[in-house]
């Protein structure tokens, strides 16, 4: 071969090789291009969704909070001077709401004008003020908020403005307010700030230099960063309102997710934007400068071409690969770290919503109540409550599927509407399904709760309660045995299921034991589950007769227990439990009398002297005497005209016992059923000529007596109400 034809070959080689290099180069290039490319389209994702999710439990909250106060403004629609009281509630319950108004459509207090609104006002000192309703200055009905919740019959949030006040950027949540006839009668409007939009869009973001807008439906700016000039902030809204939608390249699925460019003094930047929320329509942006997203693999590109053969090329890839990746290592070993201690500031507040452990409820005598809670991770979906109301122990417990956030979220909303229902009925299979209807709607996730709601009425010892699919709890007296229950569904499978309730005598001396599945299925390193056998053990000792609180120790003694079953092993599931303990009060009656009259206001006569003849064999004074008087005769004579209707015969009886401390008074007919504690109280703050007909009785009734408990036993209504004596000497 000539020297010539050497020299040919040797330059086509290099030749060859110089563009198999530049080719193999530029090929990747493009690759790293579109790949990097592909990931910024995944990371700006992964941005939006987050901040949009923090900004949504915001607002979710706000809509939660203002729809679980309906009730409240509709059980108040006869009465407009009482619609204040329940807009200063909201505010006051709610720290993000700033003012809460009542707007209700024209002439439907015709007493009060045209147009009549009430809202309650915070301060910036934090007071808060009602204003008074009526107004002929300020017509509502021309407001985004009124007109539109109005026309549409539906909830709305309000395009952002200037507060009047304070200057403040607010938005306004309103929801329509129906009467009993399906009208829509008023707005339900709750003013929050947008002050707390700033503190989200300066978080974290992809890049140092990227930032983040919101805008509304219309277009206007909501939030945006205060270092950004004007002119670049003019061309993201540009592109938000007209971009196309990006496709993932490798799984072809359409993302919620537009993208588009601009440039600006020399400079390119991309944008990503999606939708906040439907309801709202408001649309958020993250927004990043292309020397940023591109810079460095522009720079790795020229730097290589003259100075890296393949083999360095090659290595310099692996190095900057790895780099690459430490990189994303860090920063997602710093994200676990932040998320982990999220999750423990999540778990300091839903302990936090829960009841105290402990209460003994010093004041009685027959019952005392102890709680556990242990989640298994940071934070759990168990849960309980209890409280005392009218006589009655109401309490719950419950486990919500899943675990982690989404399920401490639907806990706390469960819990929360079992308070609401409860506050103002005493039917366990009605309280299931108020909450079962609600947590129904819209559960989009399917989750669902497995919940025992009970009512044990503490003179008699009766137990009502309702299942729905969670485990039986434990009656412990002279034997330990489950508590029969009916396969009802869980909480939030179906809206329309009907719940059954149960109803049981509990013994004079009775222990509940209720518990989630985090007990009974815990497992030990040799994959044993601890079982309801172990647990009816574990119960055994709790039957022979001793006196004290036993409720404490038996939380105690059954946790040991497991403990000591799991022998170090991951419980895997939250551990729940909620005892109560139950004692018939015996006391010794030193006074037992019995009167019965026809249904005829003509025997108040009898009445009184009957009343006034006890008190004055127990010697109490005359105002005491009065007051017993009055609140007996106001007892009764609810009960002749709700039992027994016109032309209707029959008759009451009234019993009366003291053991000298306590004086409890029994009003017992066969007449129709009819529950006084539950008749709404007169609202005594209205004038007469404003004021409804009815609710004074009852009203006068809880003023004048310690308790009052009703109760309907064997088609008897039995009304019991006492009062704590003082003896003149």
């Amino acid at each position: 071969m000539s020297r010539l034809t050497r020299t040919r070959s040797g330059l086509m080689i290099i030749i060859t090789a110089a563009v198999l290099l530049e080719a193999m180069s530029l090929a990747q290039y493009y690759y790293v291009r579109r790949t990097l490319g592909e990931a910024i389209d995944q990371r700006a994702l992964a941005e939006l969704r987050y901040k949009c999710h923090g900004i949504r439990i915001v607002m979710s909250s706000i809509e939660v909070a203002l729809k679980n106060h309906v009730w409240d403004v509709k059980r108040l629609l006869a009465w407009p001077d009482s619609m204040n009281a329940a807009v200063g509630r909201i505010v006051e319950q709610n720290p993000e709401v700033v003012c809460s108004s009542i707007s209700f459509a024209p002439d439907y207090y015709p007493q009060k004008g045209r147009l009549f609104e009430a809202y309650a006002l915070r301060l910036s000192d934090g007071t808060i003020v009602n204003a008074p309703g009526q107004t002929t200055d300020y017509d509502y009905t021309r407001r985004e908020y009124y007109a539109f919740t109005a026309e549409r019959d539906s909830a709305h949030w309000s395009e952002p403005y200037e507060s009047f006040n304070e200057g403040r950027t607010i938005t306004t949540f309103s929801i329509p307010i129906h009467d009993d006839r399906g009208r829509l009668v008023a707005t339900l409007d709750a003013d929050v700030s947008l002050d707390w939009l700033g503190d989200i869009i300066s978080q974290q973001h992809i890049f140092p230099s990227s930032y983040n807008l919101i805008v509304s439906r219309t277009g206007h700016l909501i939030a945006n960063p205060s270092d950004k000039d004007s002119a670049s902030i003019s061309e993201v809204m540009k592109i938000m309102s007209d971009t196309a939608t990006v496709v993932n390249r490798k799984t072809h699925e359409r993302q919620l997710l537009k993208k588009g460019t601009f440039t600006c003094d020399g400079m390119k930047y991309y944008v990503f934007h999606a939708l906040l929320t439907r309801r709202t329509g408001w649309r958020m942006s993250v927004v990043c400068p292309e020397n940023e997203v591109y810079g460095d693999l522009r720079r790795m590109h020229y730097a290589m071409l003259p100075l890296m053969a393949l083999a360095l090329l090659f290595l310099g890839y692996i190095v900057h690969r790895t780099a690459r990746n430490d990189k994303r290592l860090h920063r997602a070993t710093m994200d676990k770290e932040h998320m982990e201690n999220e999750l423990r500031i999540a778990r300091n507040i839903q302990m936090e919503m829960l009841p105290a452990e402990v209460a003994s409820y010093p004041e009685r005598d027959d019952i005392s109540v102890y709680a556990s809670l242990v989640p298994a991770k940071e934070v759990g979906g168990d849960f309980y409550n209890f409280f005392i109301r009218d006589e009655k122990l109401f309490f719950c417990i419950g486990d919500v599927s899943g675990k982690g956030i989404p399920s401490a979220l639907v806990m706390a909303v469960t819990k929360s509407l079992f308070r609401t229902a409860a506050s103002h009925e005493a039917h366990p299979a009605t309280i299931m399904q108020t909450i079962n209807e609600i947590a129904s709607e819209r559960n989009e996730s399917s989750m669902f709760v497995t919940m025992f709601v009970g009512v044990l009425d503490l003179p008699t010892g009766r137990l009502r309660y309702c299942n729905a699919g969670h485990n039986a709890p434990v009656l412990v007296s002279n034997t330990v045995s489950p508590l029969p229950v009916v396969a009802n569904l869980p909480v939030g499978i179906m809206g329309n299921y009907r719940y059954k309730g149960q109803e049981l005598q509990l013994p004079e001396e009775s222990i509940l034991f209720l518990y989630t599945d985090g007990l009974t299925e815990a497992k030990n390193p040799g994959r044993q589950m601890y079982g309801p056998e172990r647990l009816l053990q574990c119960l055994q000792p709790f039957t022979l007769p001793e006196h004290g609180n036993k409720a404490d120790r038996i939380i105690k003694t059954v946790s040991m227990g497991v403990h000591r079953f799991l022998d170090g092993a991951d419980p895997g599931d939250d551990l729940t439990m909620l005892v109560v303990d139950f004692k018939k009060s015996q006391q010794e009656r030193l006074l037992h009398r019995t009167l019965t009259l026809n249904n005829d206001v003509k025997e108040v006569t009898r009445l009184n002297q009957f009343v006034k003849d006890i008190c004055h064999e127990l010697n109490l004074d005359a105002k005491t005497t009065k007051q017993l008087t009055l609140a007996i005769e106001e007892a009764m004579v609810n009960a002749m005209t709700y039992a027994y209707p016109a032309d209707t015969r029959g008759s009451i009886t009234l019993e009366a016992e003291s053991d000298g401390k306590h004086l409890k008074f029994i009003l017992t007919d066969s007449g129709n059923p009819f529950d006084p504690t539950s008749v709404r109280e007169a609202d005594t703050s209205s004038s007469l000529d404003d004021r409804p007909i009815g609710g004074l009785g009852i009203f006068l009734v809880r003023q004048l007596m310690d308790s009052i408990n009703y109760e309907r036993t064997n088609g008897k209504n039995i009304l019991t109400i006492q009062k704590k004596l003082t003896i003149k000497q």
